[in-house]
């Protein structure tokens, strides 16, 4: 009898381990996916630098000019803003993989790429701009946001 269990025990675990190898795998969950990790930090370090050089362009007493929040001189208002921008963006970019995330392998990269360098144009280029990466020849005394008029004095 303990034989017949044994025997019986040994192929269900045979059909068990057949089973799980030839059934299909279930998806990753978009917080263990590298690349979904790579693109929130790219969004992340984008709206992180560009409320920082805001920031900086109002301790040299200016203003910023953006259209939502045109005028302030807070940079808590600013900080707000742009962690409004980081739940905005990271939100599309969640949806964006969900959406993409099953398909084959050049649409779920692209689909995941979409999303950060948007992100990355809109507010990095604005963090390069206040910073004066992009002048590095004029005079580093005064904040590029003001040369500039991106930020008013």
């Amino acid at each position: 009898m303990k034989r017949a269990i044994a025997r019986l025990l040994y192929l269900l675990c045979v059909h068990l381990v057949a089973l799980a190898v030839l059934t299909p795998a279930a998806p990753r969950h978009w917080y263990s996916d590298k690349l979904w990790w790579a693109g929130t930090a790219v969004i992340g370090l984008s709206t992180a630098l560009d409320a920082h050089s805001t920031c900086l362009g109002i301790a040299h007493g200016g203003y910023e000019t953006n259209f939502f929040i045109a005028g302030t001189r807070s940079c808590a208002t600013v900080g707000g803003f742009e962690a409004g921008a980081f739940v905005y963006w990271t939100g599309f970019h969640a949806l964006e993989w969900h959406l993409t995330h099953d398909s084959g392998k050049f649409p779920r990269v692209f689909g995941l790429v979409v999303i950060p360098t948007a992100a990355a144009a809109s507010h990095g280029s604005a963090a390069i701009h206040n910073y004066g990466l992009d002048r590095s020849y004029e005079s580093p005394g005064i904040p590029a946001a003001l040369r500039e008029r991106l930020v008013r004095p």
